[in-house]
C-alpha cells in the first residue's frame, strides 16, 4: 500500500534519501480540546481535522468514513506522477475497526480490529492475526483519518475560512466551512528543520473546498478539497507543481463490519505489511 506511495513521493519529489524529507505529514496535535467557536481560524481548523482516531471515537461514537484522494506531482523537467487512493473506515466507537485502503498502483491494506486482536492483510494476501503493538492502531488509523489534516497542514498559512451555515450530516448537526486561498500567506516562523525547508517556498495557486465539522465537538464529518500549489527544493532548478483532490463523506457504521475474518493465520512474530503511512513518509516532508 504505502510502499507505492513512498516510491511515488521519491520519484516525483526527486528525493534520493527517504529520511531527508516528508512531503505532507507531521506530528499530530498534542491537545485534543477543540474550540468550535474558532474553527474559522486556519490553525484551529487544522487541529480539529487532525484529531486522532481515538479522539474521534470519543466525540462521534460509532461512525463510517469513506474518502478518495488524487495527488499529482509535476517535477521540473520530468513527467508528472499521479496517485489515486480510496479509503474506508468503520468504527464502533469502542475500539473495534474495519479499515480498507487501496491505491491505483496495485497496493492496498485491509485490517479488522475486534476482541483485542488485529487481523491485517495486504491487498492480495491473507489475513494475519496477532496482537497489536504499542501505538500501532493509532498509526494504522492515521493512514485513513489523517489524510485531510495532512493536506491542510501544507496549505494552512494560505487558507481563508468562512462559516456558511449549518446542516445535518449522518444525523449530526454540522457547521459548514468554505475554504479559499488568500493572496499572500500569513506570517510565521521559518522552518528550522532543513528537511522541511521546502514548505517556506510553497506558493498556492488556488484552494476550493468545503469542510463540515460536528458543531458540538469539531470532529470532521465531510470534506471536499481541490488545491494546487508549487514549491522549490534546494539543488533542483525550477518549481515542483502539486495538484490535490480529496473528498470525504460520513455515514452510520455498519454493524456487521467488525466480524473476525474466517480465514486468518496466526503469526508468531510481528508482520508489517507497510501499514505505517506516517512512519514511512517521516523525513520526506
Amino acid at each position: 500500500m504505502r510502499s507505492s506511495f513512498v516510491l511515488f513521493a521519491l520519484i516525483a519529489g526527486g528525493c534520493s534519501h527517504p529520511g531527508d524529507e516528508n512531503l505532507g505529514l507531521s506530528t499530530r496535535v498534542a491537545s485534543y480540546a477543540i474550540d468550535v467557536a474558532q474553527l474559522t481560524r486556519p490553525a484551529e481548523l487544522e487541529r480539529a481535522v487532525s484529531l486522532p482516531g481515538r479522539e474521534v471515537d470519543k466525540k462521534l461514537g460509532a461512525h463510517r468514513l469513506e474518502a478518495t484522494s488524487t495527488l499529482k506531482i509535476e517535477p521540473p523537467g520530468k513527467p508528472a506522477e499521479t496517485l489515486e487512493e480510496s479509503y474506508r473506515l468503520d468504527s464502533d466507537g469502542k475500539g473495534a475497526l474495519h479499515l480498507v485502503h487501496e491505491n491505483t498502483r496495485g497496493g492496498g491494506t485491509e485490517a479488522v480490529v475486534t476482541g483485542g486482536e488485529l487481523y491485517v492483510k495486504a491487498r492480495f494476501g491473507k489475513f494475519v492475526r496477532r496482537r497489536p503493538e504499542g501505538d500501532e492502531l493509532d498509526r494504522l488509523r492515521a493512514t485513513v483519518e489523517g489524510v485531510a489534516g495532512d493536506y491542510l497542514q501544507v496549505l494552512e498559512r494560505w487558507l481563508q475560512v468562512k462559516e456558511e451555515g449549518h446542516l445535518q450530516v449522518a444525523g449530526r448537526a454540522g457547521v459548514r466551512l468554505k475554504l479559499s486561498a488568500t493572496a499572500s500567506p500569513a506570517s510565521g516562523p521559518r522552518e528550522s528543520d532543513p528537511g522541511k525547508a521546502w514548505r517556506d517556498s510553497v506558493a498556492v495557486r488556488y484552494v476550493d473546498g468545503e469542510l463540515i465539522l460536528d458543531a458540538a465537538s469539531g470532529a470532521l464529518l465531510a470534506a471536499r478539497l481541490e488545491a494546487s500549489y508549487t514549491f522549490e527544493r534546494e539543488g533542483v532548478k525550477g518549481p515542483f507543481s502539486v495538484t490535490v483532490s480529496y473528498k470525504q463523506t460520513a455515514a452510520a457504521s455498519e454493524a456487521d463490519a467488525f466480524g473476525a475474518p474466517a480465514e486468518a493465520v496466526a503469526s508468531p512474530h510481528r508482520v508489517r505489511p507497510m501499514l505505517d503511512r506516517q512512519e514511512l513518509l517521516e523525513g520526506l516532508k
